[in-house]
C-alpha cells in the first residue's frame, strides 16, 4: 500500500515537473503579464493533472509573495491563527472544509528541484527571477492511477 501512494507521489512530481520545463522551455502566448514592478517573478498554476498550468509572469516592487500576489489580484484567502490561508489563485478556489481541497505552495530552486516554501506566504521573500508554482490539491484526483 505504502508503495503505490510512493508510486503516485513519483508520478505527480514527474508530470509537474515535465509541465514546468515545457511552460519554461517555451514562451507561449497565454503568459499573463501582471504588475509594473522591477521584480520578476514567475508563477505557475496547476490546477488539475489533467490540465496544462498556467503561468503569470508578475512584476512587483512588493517585498514578499503574498504582497506581491495581492497586489495583482492573483490570489485571495483570509488571516488564521497560523497565518495566511490561501483560498483563491487565478480565480480558482479550493474548499478544505467541504471537499478538503487545498493549495501546495512549491519554490522552484536551481539544481534542488520543487521545495516547500521556507517561510509562511507573507515572509517568504521575493527575489528577480523567483519561480513559485501554486498546485491545486483535491482529495477528488489523489486516487487516480
Amino acid at each position: 500500500m505504502k508503495n503505490v501512494k510512493t508510486q503516485k507521489w513519483l508520478t505527480l512530481l514527474l508530470v509537474l515537473s515535465l509541465c514546468i520545463f515545457v511552460t519554461l522551455a517555451s514562451a507561449e502566448d497565454d503568459t499573463n503579464l501582471l504588475g509594473t514592478g522591477k521584480t520578476h517573478i514567475t508563477i505557475i498554476v496547476v490546477t488539475s493533472v489533467y490540465d496544462f498550468p498556467t503561468d503569470y509572469e508578475v512584476y512587483t516592487d512588493e517585498g514578499n509573495l503574498l504582497d506581491a500576489l495581492l497586489a495583482v489580484e492573483l490570489l485571495q484567502g483570509e488571516e488564521v491563527s497560523w497565518g495566511f490561508n490561501v483560498t483563491t489563485v487565478g480565480g480558482i478556489t479550493a474548499n478544505y472544509d467541504d471537499a478538503g481541497e487545498y493549495w501546495e505552495i512549491l519554490h522552484f530552486v536551481p539544481e534542488e528541484g520543487h521545495l516547500p516554501l521556507e517561510a509562511s506566504i507573507a515572509n517568504m521573500p521575493v527575489k528577480d527571477g523567483d519561480i513559485f508554482t501554486f498546485s491545486f490539491v483535491s482529495p477528488a484526483e489523489e486516487d487516480w492511477e
